[in-house]
């Protein structure tokens, strides 16, 4: 199966960028083989995704009431458990 992987780059407040810190290769451990990046995120990233979630948490996702995002929360890990096989597929 050949993966076909994005550039390496962070999700941060709903956009994607450049990482600060570079990219990490990301290891076989069958062979020790690179054989793709990843984003390294840097304290500049950290600052932004800190501001990004202080952000959403002012505005929409904040005015949510907590009972009400915690049923939302539930619904993704739902969705995460539900497709479990086909995400460790693809991690591995």
């Amino acid at each position: 199966m050949t993966l076909m992987l994005p550039p390496a780059r962070l999700l941060i407040g709903g956009t994607w960028r450049e990482a600060s810190a570079g990219t990490i290769p990301v290891v076989n451990p069958s062979d020790g083989a690179a054989f793709a990046e990843i984003a390294r995120g840097g304290a500049a990233d950290i600052a932004a995704a800190v501001r990004a979630a202080r952000s959403a948490f002012e505005g929409a996702w904040g005015r949510v009431p907590p009972v009400e995002r915690g049923r939302l929360l539930m619904k993704l890990a739902r969705a995460v458990a539900d497709r479990h096989d086909w995400l460790a597929e693809l991690e591995a």
